[in-house]
């Protein structure tokens, strides 16, 4: 097969896959809108987002350093993509969508 047609099913396959995503059902929409409208005024920060994460830390070490990095979504990208950078007493705890008086 040519390159170019190669590329061109590839390209149609990329830009079609998309289409057959299942939509959120009415019953979904306003499900999540629920609780984004409960946690704007229960816990505006999100800070409940790593609750469990957070209890199931272990005690720290003695004289081992913790750095905990707080952000936004680059700081939540980090720990997505590189899981084995926070081990040894770094802890991430980034958060798409904050601002800075959110992190404060």
């Amino acid at each position: 097969m040519k390159p170019t047609r190669l590329l061109l099913a590839a390209l149609t396959i990329a830009v079609g896959c998309p289409a057959f995503a299942a939509d959120p059902t009415p019953e979904q929409k306003a499900q999540w809108a629920k609780e984004a409208e409960e946690r704007l005024h229960t816990d505006w920060a999100y800070l409940g987002r790593y609750r469990e994460a957070n209890a199931a830390l272990r005690a720290p070490v003695k004289g081992q350093p913790r750095i905990v990095l707080i952000g936004d979504s680059i700081t939540q990208g980090w720990f997505d993509q590189v899981p084995a950078f926070f081990k040894g007493g770094r802890i991430g705890r980034g958060i798409g969508g904050q601002t800075t008086p959110q992190m404060l």
